[in-house]
């Protein structure tokens, strides 16, 4: 039997355990009962530790890791630091983090469990994207019975029931984590080839247009896929070959944007109520057509509706709590980039209008429909919906084009009568193109829902950067 190599990048038993990092977890705690060593080839607290000092893996965010205390936990850190103990669980978890001081918070709170790191999870997909390497480094593990010999333990019951890292092991590791990641999509396409590699029939089941998106899990049952729109230029407002083209869509005009991440879909009812629920809200804090604040029969799955700009962006606070990153409403021009890529695009599909593409007046159904309903309502990026069923909120005031990032639209303290796009279930086929606007105030209306994004686009102060226009026509 081969033993593994000492380079600990060339050796699966080091990516298994950084395989254990996916969610938050402490070494000391979770990993006594496997014999780590002898797989490793190096003490256990030894590679933690250069994985660490590698950037591969690091301690939970302290949100994430107040997120995991208990209520009666988190109150009991703020009856010691002298901050008020009302509310529910997310207000007393905002309320150390804007009120705290770190260093006190620190020592009450202390962060034992690590994760892995956006560099440690691109590194072991790297790794589990080559299927031949996986599949020759799992047959020169060691079997149990060699561990037994080699540490004078027999196998079986005999050896008090402690779990050994074996062959076998690593392919039932490998396969939760297939299961896991298909759920959780917590290191991307891995986990379709691993089905691929290793359960074949398995991997038939799966759609074979199944995009490697990266997603955000915010419940078991609810996950957030974010569409990847890259850095550069797009054009913007009417093209010039669109004849139904508005006079406040004009002058259309080339414009820079940084790479962002739009959402695939747009808000759902069942996603909302995760957020009404954990931020406590009642009565008429809910959307209107939520009877008794729940959600119509059958709708969990559409986009939600009555939803006040302010409300938006509130849930937009909670998202990026919930899941640890920057989530905002997309600026007019992340949205009109996401819908249209970098071709001058009257619709998502293209130029030509499709009625049996979108959710319009012409459809019949004068309401929302699920968000993935029309699955081929899709823009170059990946967003399904951007034309029909809901008109999407903006950060962006209604302002005249050319669009100037730094003339006043991107001010977040106006709140009236900010840019909505996209049409809805009653809007005429040139209200469902990409460059049509409409600015509305931000009262909650029956057809107007939103879709997120995360991006730079903003700096650690809150002002705009990065976004330069181009060439006006």
């Amino acid at each position: 039997m081969k033993l593994l190599s000492n380079d600990w990048q060339k050796s699966t038993a080091h990516v298994v355990l950084l395989l254990q990092f996916i969610n938050p977890t402490e070494p000391v705690e979770g990993f006594n009962d496997q014999n780590w060593e002898f797989v490793l080839g190096e003490p256990l607290d030894r590679a933690v530790k250069r994985l660490r000092a590698l950037n591969y893996i690091d301690t939970i965010p302290l949100a994430t890791h107040l997120e995991l205390m208990t209520v009666k936990e988190l109150k009991q850190i703020l009856t010691e630091l002298n901050l008020s103990t009302s509310g529910n669980k997310l207000d007393l978890i905002q309320r150390l983090l804007n009120d705290a001081d770190f260093n006190q918070l620190s020592v009450l709170a202390p962060r034992k469990k690590l994760v892995l790191t956006s560099f440690g999870e691109q590194f072991v997909k790297d790794y589990r994207d080559n299927k031949e390497r996986i599949k020759r480094e799992l047959d020169e593990l060691p079997t149990k019975a060699e561990i037994a010999e080699r540490t004078q333990e027999e196998p079986g019951p005999a050896d008090g029931g402690r779990q050994r890292i074996t062959k076998g092991w690593v392919r039932e590791n490998l396969k939760w984590l297939s299961k896991e990641v298909l759920i959780a999509s917590i290191v991307g396409g891995a986990a379709y080839d691993i089905l691929k590699s290793y359960w074949p029939t398995a991997s038939e089941a799966i759609q074979t247009g199944w995009k490697r998106l990266r997603t955000s899990q915010v419940t078991p049952a609810i996950r957030i896929e974010w569409c990847p729109v890259p850095a550069g230029e797009f054009w913007m407002g009417a093209a010039p070959h669109d004849k139904d083209a508005g006079e406040d869509e004009k002058p259309g005009h080339r414009l820079y944007l940084p790479a962002l991440e739009m959402a695939k879909y747009p808000v759902t009812n069942a996603l909302y109520q995760v957020y009404a629920r954990e931020s406590g809200l009642r009565g008429d804090a809910l959307p209107y057509h939520w009877k008794n604040g729940k959600i119509p029969s059958g709708k969990s799955n559409h986009p939600v509706v009555y939803v006040s700009y302010k409300d938006a962006v509130a849930f937009c606070r909670w998202l990026s709590w919930k899941i640890n990153s920057s989530v905002t409403l997309p600026t007019e021009a992340q949205w009109e980039k996401a819908a249209r890529g970098t071709e001058q695009r009257i619709y998502p599909w293209g130029n030509l209008w499709r009625p049996d593409l979108c959710n319009h007046e012409g459809s019949g159904f004068y309401n929302t429909v699920a968000v993935d309903h029309y699955s081929k309502n899709i823009s170059p990026y990946g967003c399904v919906g951007m034309a029909g069923n809901v008109l999407e909120r903006t950060r962006s005031t209604f302002k005249a084009y050319p669009y100037v990032p730094t003339d006043g639209r991107e001010n977040q303290e106006e709140t009236d009568r900010k840019v909505l796009k996209g049409g809805h279930s009653y809007s005429i086929p040139k209200r469902c193109r990409i460059s049509f606007r409409t600015g509305i105030i931000g009262n909650p209306i029956n057809y107007s829902g939103l879709r997120v994004c995360i991006s730079n686009y903003l700096d650690s102060d809150g002002d705009l950067t990065g976004v330069i226009a181009g060439n006006v026509n």
